[in-house]
């Protein structure tokens, strides 16, 4: 095989590729290899010589295999394969066959795709993050929208004297926002059957059915006792229903909803929402909407209850528009939760409600908002507490019956808590969540209570997240993606704020620029990743040199910078200053790269330099001067 090997004038050639190649023999054995593909895998040609490629690189290469993978014309292919140092690598891999005298020989041209995959995997994610960041928004919109419809509501309740044109307007605004083929509102009794008053939609055939038999359209036997305690039916699959009627089924219904209201003089309204063709299950905000509406309707027919209806309607809107825009603020979580709960507070029936934070082992309750009821805020063991339970499990947590729970605490029993509800915002061991709670008997939490805080939880997750995000873009703006110093856009701001500040506070600034030598020398000879592990290096050791509170910079190249505040001019201090820069140095010298050196300019404000144009001036002539010495001084190393 050594032989082999001195007898390849085309190790040469290989030697200058850039790509990492490798000259194999008909076992897949290697005959030559080439700087580049010592740098990708970390051994040496010595070290290769002789050793099958598959056992080198972990690249499946059974060498009975080679001439059939090796085609006439050369095949490209993706593998992945591994480093000396166990890191996993992405290749392109070519393999041609190459005849020398009566030899067949193989050429692998092993190129690196490692760090454009992970650039993919990088791009991929960031892709996926925008269509979350999309779906958020679709679904804030949504929620804008179903505002809006309330605030529309509650404005058509103010101009309309009687209930007919009211519904009118309801079904016509409601049918698309619930996703309903068609829509009705009916008026009547259990007695005398039901009459519609306003319907919109694509299915005037309904009406007939409507008018006659109404428990035919998903109102079982057990209608009366719905109606009799309001309670709405939303019926995902008619189909599946016990009782249909075969009119129904021929025309199509697929889902129904029933809705229904009160009404003066002991009759009942129905508010009822129909899809055609395709079942499809009614979400909670549709459900919601229905509900809501069924409410405005019952508002406006039962006029001795109007006035506070409306207000509280109108309020439940001006809530929501507030909730929904919360969800863009860049306030910290806790701050945001306190904000949204002081919003709901006006119109959710709750007697005290605020935040409680998870510490340790421990939960502590701060008050927001209350009546004048009040409840202790004395930290609680977690195990014993249905905060925790909320927040590990991730869900909301109501309690309707809060002396009935078996963990119920004392504490909280003795002033009266009669129902609680713990609504989840961040989870984990500093989780934190929404407390409410109400005092007396028979006050259950609604469902209009618990969209409410839903919808509040929502908007400061999404808050949070939209804060989260719009932090890991400022901060990946300034800094530098190699060495994770700020990069030169945050190096003019940070100087900037940093002489305005010490112009304000009169004291000294220094400014240091260094410009690091030997970094064309190692790309050349050893590889730019070697530069890259270069670059970084010398960040770190820089940044472990100076003194904690001052600020690094990679400005570009193998140019930095350092910010050093309280440094005053003088012979003393830059002298201090280039000690430790030369201590930097020595560790990169002793960290595998021998023939490293700086070239550093020091200059100080507002002794040299009265603004930052200048005083960057200075420190950039001073380093270049230490260059031009560095310079001289390597091409006349006797003199």
């Amino acid at each position: 095989m050594s032989d082999v090997h001195s007898k390849l004038p085309e190790a040469e050639l290989l030697a200058g590729a850039l790509e990492p190649m490798a000259m194999l023999d008909e076992r897949g054995r290697v005959l030559a290899w080439n700087p580049a593909a010592e740098s990708t895998f970390g051994y040496s040609q010595a070290e290769a010589l002789c050793q099958a490629l598959s056992d080198l690189t972990a690249i499946p290469l059974p060498a009975e295999q080679l001439a059939e993978l090796a085609v006439a014309a050369g095949s490209v292919r993706q593998v992945e394969g591994r480093a000396r140092d166990g890191r996993s690598l992405v290749l392109e891999l070519s393999l041609r066959p190459y005849r020398k005298d009566d030899l067949t020989l193989y050429l692998a041209c092993l190129r690196d795709r490692t760090p454009l995959h992970q650039a993919q995997q990088q791009v991929q994610a960031l892709q996926a993050e925008t269509e979350r960041l999309a779906a958020q928004r679709t679904t804030l919109e949504a929620s804008l929208r179903e505002s809006a419809y309330l605030a529309a509501l509650t404005g058509a309740l103010e101009r309309y004297e009687d209930l007919q044109p009211l519904a009118g307007e309801v079904v016509r605004r409601l049918r698309p926002l619930v996703g309903a083929d068609w829509m009705a509102v009916l008026l009547g009794s259990l007695k005398e059957g039901f009459s519609p008053i306003a319907f919109d939609g694509q299915a005037p055939q309904l009406l007939r059915f409507l008018t006659e038999q109404p428990l035919a359209l998903g109102l079982d036997d057990s209608l009366p006792l719905e109606l009799a305690h309001s309670q709405p039916r939303f019926v995902d699959d008619y189909r599946s229903l016990a009782i249909t009627h075969p009119a129904c089924l021929q025309s199509g219904v697929a889902s129904v909803a029933w809705v229904p209201f009160g009404t003066p003089e002991q009759e009942f309204g129905l508010l009822g929402a129909f899809r055609l063709q395709s079942p499809r299950p009614w979400r909670l905000e549709e459900q919601g909407l229905l509900e809501v509406t069924a409410d405005a309707l019952s508002i406006s027919a039962q006029r001795v209850t109007r006035a506070r209806q409306l207000r509280e309607a109108a309020q439940y809107s001006e809530v929501l528009l507030q909730i929904s825009r919360l969800a863009e603020t860049t306030l910290e979580v806790e701050e945001a939760a306190a904000k949204v709960i002081r919003t709901i507070a006006n119109v959710a029936d709750v007697d005290w409600i605020g935040l409680a934070v998870v510490r340790g082992n421990s939960v502590g309750l701060r008050k927001v908002w209350d009546s004048p009821m009040s409840i202790p805020t004395a930290d609680m063991h977690k195990e014993v507490s249905p905060v925790w339970e909320a927040i590990e499990a991730g869900n909301p947590v109501y309690i309707d019956d809060y002396p009935s729970y078996p963990r119920a605490m004392a504490a909280l029993l003795e002033v009266g808590v009669q129902s609680v509800a713990i609504i989840p915002l961040t989870l984990g061991e500093r989780g934190m969540a929404i407390f409410a709670a109400k005092f007396g008997s028979d006050r259950p939490w609604t469902h209009k209570d618990r969209s409410l805080f839903e919808a509040a939880a929502r908007s400061v997750r999404t808050a949070q997240e939209h804060r989260d995000y719009l932090r890991a873009v400022e901060a990946a703006a300034f800094t530098d993606a190699l060495t994770g110093l700020g990069n030169r856009r945050a190096f003019d701001r940070d100087l900037d704020a940093s002489l305005n500040s010490a112009q304000r506070h009169g004291y000294p600034v220094s400014l240091l620029m260094l410009d690091l030598d030997g970094l064309k020398q190692v790309n050349d000879t050893q590889g730019h990743e070697r530069g890259d592990a270069l670059l970084r290096e010398f960040a770190r050791a820089l940044v472990a040199t100076l003194r904690r509170e001052d600020r690094v910079y990679r400005l570009g190249g193998d140019e930095y910078a350092a910010i050093l505040e309280h440094t005053p001019s003088g012979e003393s201090t830059f002298s201090a200053i280039r000690s430790r820069v030369a201590q930097a140095i020595a560790e990169l010298r002793g960290n595998g790269f021998p023939q490293a050196d700086v070239s550093a300019g020091l200059a100080a404000f507002p002794q040299e330099a009265g603004d930052a144009q200048s005083l960057v001036r200075l420190a950039d002539e001073r380093m270049y001067e230490e260059k031009a010495i560095h310079r001289a001084r390597r091409a006349h190393p006797n003199s």
